[in-house]
């Protein structure tokens, strides 16, 4: 059970690196908003998946109306705000409201 969850505690901290990651490249993006982070998410975790026969997170997804996201991406981004590793950012595009991931720390430049 420790082997699980220390498995888990390793992939949390993958998605929120890559969460960061790619909250940092679509930063001057005005579509940038977290629908757009969410579907980032899911296609490079599966276009990895699909190149190399293996995972970048191994993070499950779930269906959302408005595309896929990972089940842990609201406790993770949550955890990445309250600690002070990034803030969300209330914007407008298109008269709509945007949220966006703002990191405010650098990313690791690797895990594990």
């Amino acid at each position: 059970m420790k082997a699980m969850a220390a498995r888990n505690r390793g992939n949390e901290d993958k998605l929120a690196e890559l969460l960061l990651y790619v909250a940092d490249r679509v930063r001057d993006d005005p579509t940038g908003g977290s629908t757009k982070v969410n579907k980032i998410l899911f296609f490079a975790e599966f276009a990895h998946y699909r190149s190399h026969l293996t995972p970048i997170t191994g993070a499950p997804y779930q269906k959302l109306p408005r595309g896929p996201a990972p089940r842990r991406l609201v406790p993770i981004r949550d955890h990445l705000v309250e600690t002070g590793q990034a803030e969300i950012v209330h914007d407008e595009y298109l008269g709509y409201p945007l949220d966006r991931l703002s990191p405010l720390r650098q990313r690791l430049t690797q895990t594990s």
